[in-house]
């Protein structure tokens, strides 16, 4: 495997799908709402593909490697943890830090969720990116292209809703090591 491409999940991811949606945009927060104490981190190694997809053109095509550190995958530019919301649900929590930060993007944590189905190797992202139907009390919009977190309950109970149609990315090849 090539050098390091620790934490690219969706660094790589953002950029290209704000760039090609229409969307309320992301889920944001200026503050962590997932600490290291109650993150989980059930695997050493997570390894997985972007999806070749015409839409996305600037997604790696290499495999992407999360690499455990305590309960949380982190390099020095970015730390990425996870709580559970069901069997193999969760909800990611991707800090940037600031020399990742563009001027007009303040919001230093983005979240989304994600489902790990191994036995398929493959991984589903929910709840990337806001629609209108998203703003319910504990979510709200912050600014013009952002919709900020305020409760962790609020925001798993909309990726349970679009659970119910298609994720907004799936992510192939997945393997998860022990």
């Amino acid at each position: 495997m090539r050098a390091k491409q620790i934490l690219v999940v969706l660094l790589a991811l953002i950029g290209p799908v704000l760039a090609s949606c229409s969307s309320d945009g992301p889920f944001v927060s200026n503050t962590p709402l997932i600490t290291a104490d109650e993150a989980e981190a059930n695997y050493s190694f997570i390894v997985f593909r972007y999806p070749k997809n015409l839409a996305f053109p600037d997604l790696p095509e290499d495999a992407v490697v999360l690499v455990r550190n305590g309960t949380t995958y982190d390099d020095s530019d970015r730390r990425i943890m996870f709580i559970p919301v069901g069997d193999d649900i969760y909800i990611g929590q991707m800090e940037m830090y600031p020399k990742d930060l563009p001027e007009d993007r303040p919001f230093r944590y983005i979240y989304f969720g994600i489902q790990l189905l191994p036995d398929e190797r493959v991984a589903h992202i929910y709840k990337l990116l806001s629609v209108g139907a998203d703003i319910v009390p504990g979510i709200r919009r912050c600014s013009e292209m952002f919709v900020c977190v305020d409760s962790l309950d609020a925001y798993a109970g909309r990726i349970r809703v679009e659970m119910q149609f298609a994720p907004q990315m799936t992510l192939t090849h997945l393997t998860l090591f022990h």
